[in-house]
């Protein structure tokens, strides 16, 4: 689901990880969430990230500065879109 304004968290980290050479399991080894966590953010089965969970995520892939700012700001778009639908 792409959000108004830019692409959807879940690509974002889709992206992120696949450019770091990660996998789900490698991120969740780094970021101390679960394979679960990161697999229903990448599917787009979460869509509201909490912003601890992003900072975790950005961390773990060792993240740029412009990276995490795109990260924190998807997330950011992508709570206020389900606040506004639901």
């Amino acid at each position: 689901m792409e959000l108004e304004g830019g692409i959807s968290f879940g690509c974002l980290l889709r992206v992120a990880r696949i450019e770091a050479g990660m996998t789900q399991e490698d991120l969740a080894a780094r970021s101390g969430l679960s394979v679960r966590a990161i697999s229903d953010l990448e599917r787009e089965h979460t869509r509201r990230p909490y912003f601890r969970s992003v900072r975790l995520l950005a961390d773990g892939l060792g993240a740029t500065a412009s990276v995490r700012a795109e990260l924190l700001q998807a997330a950011g778009r992508a709570r206020l879109h389900r606040q506004a639908v639901g």
